[in-house]
């Protein structure tokens, strides 16, 4: 029975691989590009800007790298891309564009923008020295030294060129600008912590805040001297990594650390002259309602509705009332905006489509707490509602653009009422009235921009058509005023009035900027999202009599006409005149590159290819190891195609051992593109094990097996977590040594036969949240449970059919008394076989797991252990066991020097109780206690991997329990 499962699981895997979907490819000179086939026209755009982006990076950077291969995939609704070098260089991107309220919302073509960040990670990674090249033609692709930089570095150059070749980019970014002249000023960030990890806000995104600022500041004068590509360069030729000062000094005569100073100097300096001249104009007051981070604000009976959080913390639903908060709950869901009708919550948010994430129009009901999806194909992006109706206006991707539909939540009823065929990006729709429609755009035609909409004649007007960054639009329709943000006065976001094309009155002075503003007609003041230093935008209330209205003298020059707005024919790129000609000035880019190269009517030549092998199975990963131990000496090649969260993954290892002479291979291939996930593995595997007995002395032993596996999970799980249901199974052959082995203390010393077979099945349930997934390096806080049954026809020391099943829950909890939390694991486990033995282990490590199983099988119940005993101790039918921690977090050290690459981040205490109940029988428990405590160190090495030092004791109460103390490595369950 169990083989017959088994053969139908390889069945249903190969029914569904989808390895010769409708995939393209189009090959030029430098590039080949796969495309799913609907991005047809997106991909003959990105092989030209590709092309174009390549021959502005080499000039500038020295280096060409080899011939690069691009991934167009759409399996997520999020702006963003990546970059591989190994074995080849590979970028990977998301055809979806950023919104306007994001710091990639400073652009002009989002796609070329894209495509220049990523580029320049390969153009900059991949130059090296002669001896890297050396040992790459001998081993395969394997050293890559530009890799082993501080992130700031490398981001930091990404963002640098990707504001340098397209006019725009975060560098230019007024949002941008607006949070590193806030954090400028309330943090003192070291060259070390931007070097390293950082817990304070914002996170992983200082490296590319601080890290573009920097490198524009070190090159912005010096740029046609080179200093950039010859720090490559030297960086790139160096023997021993991480001599980063090094190299910059011989081009340059500097070191980072004295550059790094005088930047964070006059960048506060800049800050502070400018906080003082807005003063002097007089900030705008305000009243600061949440300081939690704000994602949408919208109006619900009169009331302020109010979504705040995110992802990474607990979300909240709030509703304001016009002086205080008035109900407050936990809304556990990321979303982009809410809206709520009566007792129904609306929003966009992520739904689990296949192995893609698409943003999807829900429903919550706050009685019954059920949650829907409204429409089932639409990717909304951004939504309102009509006042005066039940009318929706939404924002829908379509293949990388965006349109306008109409939809009737009573009804049903939909129409789309716009139909832009390029790039167009749309965002903060309103309603003017029933009949009319505000949004924001950006396309080919001009930056963003604010547009109303005609609903019956779906005519299009432009409000404003100018080089400014004009977002998030709302409107008073008690007085006839609309309302909107724009950086026209000191690349500062403030609201302004407008009345017409050339009549735009300021009515808000901030020193940092705001994103978001909203109009609330009862309550008669405006609501916005004001950046903070502290944790991102809060939310604040600004009276009307507060608005400064001061008339905005409109200059000419700064009007986008038809002389200065360049249209590329045979590419969606546009890019005006102005933006190009500032920044030429401040950065002494050659003009003529921008002109002859971005701007260049010349056509690419490429390939066109309707076949493609599907492009998650290009290998991402290539690495041969060599490695030497008391019981292993071998020599592998390792190729995959990274990780498991890809379409299609899989996993191949070849190696040779010379303790058992003997070859080793692995494979395992597993595909995440349905609704059902499948994978299937094979390996030939030597072992040499040192945990068996022979006379009552450990030694190793030697073991043969060929192993061939499967399983099939089903998921619902959403972006806030993980849930499926899985089968694995799984065949082995096995051949062993003749030797006898005595399980001591054990009473029966089983015989291992010279052959062996096995099936195994193995079903279960298994639920991680979304804290658990995002993981700190050593620390793994959130919960999860996994129930697992399993069934083996043989088992291999009683030659008999057992039977197990196994529990596990995870619980973390924070504590907000001393800076501490609890931490505690429960496991179950209880087997059967029908002469009496069985497979729980305890004090230890329990036998080896098959490779492969490791590799697919994601869910094994593991990690038992009870401290203060030895290992592999104790053996039972049936066991208990839950480990309990009390940690205390005693000092966030931060103790680093420049880009020294060992960063000690933190010291934390915690005290420890073991508990296990132990029996060979079902219902006759032998209870076993352990205590301790432990000191521990977080730090990180290299820049980026962190390690937990610990140094700790451990007693066993009961017999057989021991004093042990201990000083190494571990990690935290």
């Amino acid at each position: 029975m169990i083989k017959k499962i088994f053969y139908i699981i390889i069945l249903i895997s190969l029914i569904q691989n989808p390895l010769f979907g409708e995939w393209k490819t189009i090959e030029s000179k430098n590039f080949k590009l796969s495309y799913e086939s609907d991005f047809e026209l997106m991909a003959q755009k990105a092989i030209e800007d590709l092309e174009a982006a390549h021959k502005l990076l080499i000039k500038y950077l020295k280096n060409t790298p080899p011939k690069t291969r691009v991934v167009i995939s759409d399996t997520v609704d999020d702006s963003n891309g990546f970059a591989r070098l190994l074995p080849f260089p590979l970028i990977h991107l998301y055809p979806y564009p950023p919104e306007t309220d994001s710091e990639l919302g400073y652009y002009s073509d989002w796609l070329f923008s894209l495509l220049v960040h990523e580029y320049t990670h390969t153009v900059h990674l991949t130059s090296m020295g002669a001896i890297h090249k050396f040992i790459n033609s001998i081993l395969g692709p394997t050293v890559t030294p530009s890799q082993l930089l501080p992130k700031w570095i490398i981001e930091g150059i990404a963002v640098y060129f990707e504001s340098q070749l397209t006019g725009r980019g975060r560098v230019n970014s007024p949002y941008y600008q607006m949070m590193f002249r806030t954090s400028i000023l309330h943090h003192n960030f070291s060259l070390a912590e931007i070097s390293n990890i950082t817990t304070i806000y914002p996170y992983g995104g200082l490296y590319y805040l601080y890290g573009a600022f920097f490198i524009y500041y070190l090159f912005q004068n010096d740029y046609n001297k080179s200093e950039l590509a010859s720090f490559i360069k030297n960086y790139g030729e160096q023997l021993i990594p991480y001599g980063i000062n090094g190299a910059y000094k011989k081009g340059s005569n500097k070191t980072f650390e004295n550059c790094y100073d005088d930047f964070i100097k006059e960048k506060k300096q800049e800050a502070k002259n400018l906080l003082a001249k807005l003063e002097l104009q007089k900030l705008t007051k305000y009243k600061e309602i949440l300081k939690e981070r704000v994602k949408s604000i919208s109006i619900f009976n009169d009331k302020l509705l109010i979504y705040s959080g995110g992802a990474e913390d607990l979300s909240k639903k709030s509703i304001y009332d016009g002086e205080k908060i008035v109900d407050s709950i936990p809304f556990k869901r990321a979303v982009s905006n809410i809206i709520q009708i009566d007792n129904t919550l609306f929003y966009s948010s992520f739904e689990r489509v296949k192995n893609s994430y698409f943003r999807l129009l829900k429903r919550y009901n706050l009685d019954n707490l059920e949650e829907s999806t409204e429409l089932e194909k639409l990717r909304v992006v951004s939504f309102t509602k009509d006042e005066n109706s039940y009318n929706f206006a939404l924002v829908v991707n379509e293949l990388g653009k965006h349109n306008i539909y109409i939809y009737n939540i009573l009804t049903k009823k939909i129409s789309k009422i716009t139909e832009f065929t390029s790039l167009t990006t749309l965002d903060s729709p309103i309603f003017k009235n029933s009949d009319k429609i505000i949004v924001t755009i950006n396309n080919n035609d001009n930056f963003w921009d604010i547009i109303e909409i005609d609903i019956a004649t779906k005519k299009i007007t432009y409000l404003t058509k100018d080089n400014f960054y004009n977002i998030s639009p709302t409107y008073d329709s008690e007085n006839k005023k609309l309302y909107y943000i724009s950086n026209r006065e000191d690349n500062i976001l403030n609201l302004y009035e407008y009345k017409n094309s050339l009549n735009i009155i300021k009515q808000t002075n901030f020193f940092s900027g705001i994103v978001k503003v909203l109009y609330h007609p009862t309550l008669k003041k405006f609501y916005a999202s004001l950046y903070r230093a502290e944790n991102g935008f809060g939310l604040i209330e600004i009276e009307p009599e507060n608005l400064i209205n001061n008339s905005i003298e409109f200059k000419n020059n700064n009007l986008l006409t038809d002389k200065n707005s360049i249209n590329l024919e045979n590419s969606n790129i546009s890019i005006d005149k102005n933006s190009i000609e500032y920044f030429n000035n401040i950065n002494k880019i050659d003009s003529n590159d921008i002109n002859q190269i971005i701007l260049s009517k010349d056509r690419v030549d490429y390939k066109k290819y309707d076949f493609s092998i599907f492009p998650e199975i290009l290998p991402k990963s290539f690495s041969p190891n060599i490695e030497s131990s008391n019981f292993k000496n071998q020599i592998s090649i390792d190729l995959s195609n990274s990780d498991v969260r890809d379409l299609i993954y899989y996993q191949s290892i070849l190696g040779y051992d010379f303790d058992i002479d003997d070859i080793f291979f692995t494979f395992y291939i597993g595909d995440n593109s349905h609704s059902i996930r499948y994978s299937l593995g094979y390996g030939f595997t030597p072992l040499i094990m040192n945990n068996f007995y022979v006379n009552g002395v450990q030694k190793e032993y030697l073991a043969q097996y060929h192993s061939f596996s499967g399983s099939i999970s089903f998921p619902f799980s959403d972006i806030n977590g993980s849930n499926f249901l899985y089968i694995s199974s799984a065949y082995r052959w096995f051949t062993f040594s003749k030797l006898e082995y005595e399980y001591s203390p054990w009473d029966i010393p089983p015989k291992l036969p010279e052959q062996f077979e096995r099936f195994f099945l193995s079903f279960g349930y298994y639920y991680g949240d979304l804290d658990y997934l995002i993981k700190t390096p050593g620390v793994s806080n959130g919960n999860s449970l996994n129930i697992q049954f399993s069934l083996r026809d043989k088992d291999i020391m009683s030659l008999e059919n057992y039977i197990s099943f196994a529990l596990q829950y995870k619980f973390y909890k924070p504590i907000p008394i001393f800076y501490s939390s609890i931490a505690a694991r429960y496991t179950y486990s209880l087997s059967y076989s029908e002469n009496g033995l069985y497979s729980n282990f305890i004090g230890g490590y329990p036998p080896a797991t098959s490779f492969i199983d490791s590799l697919i099988d994601r869910t094994a119940i593991s990690g038992i252990f009870l401290r203060g005993y030895p290992m592999q101790y104790f053996k039972s039918i049936a066991l208990n066991i839950l480990n309990l921690e009390y940690r205390v977090h005693i000092w966030e050290s931060n103790i680093g020097y420049a880009t020294i690459p060992v960063y000690i981040h933190e010291f934390y205490f915690k005290v420890f109780y073991d508990v296990a109940s132990i029996s060979k029988k079902l219902f006759d428990f032998e209870p076993k206690h352990g205590v301790g405590a432990e000191l521990t160190m977080l730090f990180y090495l290299g820049y980026v991997e962190g390690y937990n030092f610990s140094l700790g004791y451990s007693y066993g109460l009961n017999t057989g329990g021991e004093h042990q103390y201990y000083f190494n490595f571990t990690s935290l369950f």
